[in-house]
């Protein structure tokens, strides 16, 4: 059996985390970090805001920040479209 790195395409490990751009409901997010071992995507109530502030239902789940200190999130937002590239669109729910 024989492997053949030109047919590959470089991935990263999935513990980096990646910082990006991206575009949702016409608002430009900056330094947006896109982590796939993360269990749980975080945005701040200035962000929130900056959008226009989108419906969010009430959360069951505790969050524990970095520090250890443990928190109760305002709520989720049922449905996120994300633009990302000016390409693909990606429903994030």
């Amino acid at each position: 059996m024989a492997f053949y790195l030109d047919d590959c395409k470089p991935r990263l490990p999935h513990y980096a985390a990646i910082q990006m751009k991206v575009l949702s409901r016409g608002t430009r997010i900056l330094r947006t970090v896109v982590y796939e071992g993360a269990s749980t995507c975080v945005m701040s109530l200035s962000c929130w805001r900056a959008l226009g502030s989108p419906e969010i239902v009430p959360s069951p789940t505790m969050l524990k920040a970095f520090d250890r200190h443990s928190f109760k999130p305002y709520g989720i937002i049922p449905s996120f479209p994300v633009e990302l590239g000016g390409k693909d669109r990606i429903r994030i729910s």
